[in-house]
């Protein structure tokens, strides 16, 4: 549960032959951007719901174990934060700890837990805080305040998001500037995007779609001679430190169009039966802010402009077509399918197109195309899902060494989402054969990505009432058993847990014990928390205790008892955060408790904002970032909305990067 730390391109080679590093958690070390891990720090709030998490329970206070089932029940104890919690212990928390004063990454984390939180009760106290952070401090500070002013306060300050993000008068005077630097106007694209995205009002959302597009086309000639003499200089400047790379100014005119787009795809607009569309992908369409239709075939355009617009933007341009067609598809229902079937069908091929064998496609656009048909894509038999499911099995069979991973995600996603045609699951079957078969027969660095996509299949398939073929389960815990690295064990681990599958619990719990490796252990415990099945506390318990020094086994065990509402675990967690004076340890034990969410930790996560001598301690960044974990109620949390879908390897400054300073990196 950490960001990644990648270089700028983690698809180039290093200059000085090293693999590329990324460090998740701050502990856990991937070398390789296809690794599934990668995948999984992106999309796992859509998995462990945290808000879903309760260890409300009994309450032990016999004998000197403190397990469930080893000492006497006495009464019902803890739960989820309450409306009343966060109102009269976290928000004056938050306040007088932003008040101290702390870290880069503890104000960063002050914002954001105010943009979890919200509600019109603290308007004014977050406002005052977010406005005055937009224009002091830090860059990356000024960035985030920007996001969270977005997502706290929703519409009533699309204005002066507006006016920073398209750099008019307003804008710049707020921000005492004579010019809008271009990281701030992404990021405050990207709260434009946000906040519109919270209204129901439909003019609201049109204009916010209408100024995005306003910025998404502006054309700078200053812009296009600094970026001319930056490649004529790129030579004399190839000494100079890799930090200097990646600085917070560095922005381009590409970050700015990228965040336009992907805050285009969060605002989906009504469908209008009267409207006539082209899906030639290659027109050029006019007020395009007026209906979805017109909405969807304006960017279409923008994917097929090979030569207009650089391989990012056309990248998550993908990415923001299949977040529309998604949405057009849920909202179209009955009444539009077959209108929405044909904006589907020819967005599905010009993203097909795009990975044809004769499209001299960079690799970003590729993999982007293949993560947005997983979006549009369901398993009835319709001909453009077909169609979908076609393209992306040629894809894992036949695509680049990144492209056959998102593949199987993809089909994964589109296997698993109900149809609207006449046989709503039709394919399912048949995906899940297709699944099947990569697991056994795939590359053996493949092979975990066909067991974690066959795990967000059964997920998927489960939470809609729909059986899961037992088969799958036991073909999952026999790779689990016999994995050869760590890694592996790790992939099928989550597998089996997202799949709730009893048939791969004692083999989990078996393999708890005996896995030397911490980081393997760790993902195993989160199978097993993930799975649902109790049997498996008293192991995770025994666990926790042993756990100390290995800070990953801490945090994902304490997590996994809370996701099987383990009562105990709270206090166990809370005892040893008082008793340790490491910081690391009391890192990883704060983030542990955000993640649970329960309220009586809160006392205990509030004490670590107070100063007591070192406001830059990492332990008061993490207890803030816990905090902002427990008081986000919604049952899908912000970032897992822009993630979902995205090539995160698509990397621009603002979105995602190797320094952390991404829209992405923030929690």
């Amino acid at each position: 549960m950490g960001t990644p730390k990648s270089p700028q391109n983690p698809l180039a080679p290093r200059p000085d032959g090293l693999e590329n590093p990324y460090t998740l958690n701050g502990h856990e070390k991937i070398g390789n951007p296809g690794a599934w891990q990668l995948w999984w720090e992106f999309n796992q709030d859509r998995f462990l719901r945290y808000s879903s998490i309760n260890t409300g329970g009994s309450v032990l206070t016999q004998g000197a174990d403190w397990e469930i089932g080893r000492g006497a029940e006495t009464g019902r104890v803890g739960g989820r934060l309450t409306s009343k919690n966060i109102q009269d212990a976290v928000v004056p928390a938050i306040r007088e700890g932003i008040k101290a004063g702390g870290s880069e990454e503890f104000l960063k984390s002050a914002m954001m837990a105010m943009a979890k939180i919200g509600g019109t009760e603290n308007e004014e106290a977050f406002e005052f805080f977010l406005h005055f952070y937009l224009n002091n401090g830090h860059a990356t500070i000024n960035e985030t305040a920007a996001v969270a002013l977005g997502l706290a306060s929703g519409p009533k300050n699309l204005a002066l998001l507006t006016s920073i993000a398209k750099n008019e008068a307003k804008g710049q005077e707020f921000l005492g500037r004579k010019e809008v630097p271009m990281g701030m106007r992404a990021f405050a694209a990207y709260g434009l995007g946000f906040a519109a995205s919270r209204s129901n009002n439909e003019s609201i959302r049109r204009q916010a779609v209408a100024d995005l597009i306003d910025v998404l086309e502006e054309v700078d000639e200053d812009e296009k001679d600094k970026v001319a003499k930056g490649k004529k200089s790129k030579k004399k400047n190839e000494a100079k430190d890799e930090d200097e790379t990646l600085t917070v100014g560095s922005a381009t005119r590409s970050d700015l169009q990228v965040a336009s787009m992907v805050s285009i795809g969060l605002i989906p607009l009504n469908f209008e039966s009267d409207v006539e569309v082209c899906i030639c992908g290659t027109c050029e369409v006019e007020n395009p802010d007026t209906s979805y239709q017109a909405q969807v075939t304006y960017l279409m355009r923008y994917f097929t402009a090979n030569e207009e617009f650089d391989a990012n933007v056309r990248a998550h341009t993908a990415s923001t077509l299949g977040r529309l067609v998604l949405a057009g598809g849920e909202m179209a229902g009955t009444k539009f399918h077959s209108a929405i079937n044909e904006i589907k069908l020819g967005t599905a091929e010009i993203l097909a197109d795009s990975l044809a064998r004769s499209a001299a496609q960079p690799q970003a656009v590729k993999n982007s195309a293949i993560m947005a048909l997983g979006l549009m894509g369901d398993a009835d038999n319709e001909d453009v899902d077909r169609w979908i499911r076609s393209e992306l099995k040629r894809q894992a069979a036949k695509g680049g060494p990144l492209g056959k991973r998102f593949a199987l995600m993809s089909l994964a996603e589109v296997g698993s989402r109900r149809g609207q045609g006449d046989d709503l699951w039709g394919a399912s079957n048949e995906v899940r054969m297709e699944l099947m078969s990569h697991l056994s027969r795939a590359k053996r660095d493949v092979r975990p990505w066909a067991g974690l996509a066959l795990g967000v299949f059964g997920y998927q398939r489960s939470a809609q009432g729909q059986e899961l073929d037992s088969g799958v389960d036991r073909a999952l815990a026999k790779v689990a058993k016999s994995s050869k690295t760590a890694s592996d064990l790790g992939a099928y681990s989550v597998a089996l847990g997202l799949r709730k599958s009893d048939a791969g619990t004692a083999m989990l719990s078996d393999k708890l014990n005996s896995t030397k490796d911490s980081t393997a252990r760790s993902y195993v415990a989160l199978g097993l928390g993930l799975s649902g099945n109790r049997t498996a506390v008293a192991n995770l318990q025994d666990t926790l205790e042993t756990s100390d020094r290995e800070p990953l086994v801490q945090t994902r065990t304490g997590l996994a008892l809370g996701l099987l509402g383990d009562a105990a675990v709270v206090e166990e967690l809370t005892h040893r955060l008082q008793k340790t004076r490491s910081k690391e340890k009391r890192a990883s034990i704060a983030m542990a408790l955000g993640f649970i969410g329960d309220k009586r930790s809160l006392e205990a996560l509030v004490g670590m904002l107070e100063v007591k001598g070192d406001a830059q301690s990492p332990t008061r960044d993490a207890a803030m970032q816990a905090i902002g974990y427990m008081s986000d109620r919604t049952s899908t949390p912000w970032r897992s909305v822009l993630a979902h879908g995205t090539n995160y390897l698509a990397e621009t400054r603002t979105l995602l990067n190797g320094r952390s300073t991404g829209v992405l990196n923030l929690k």
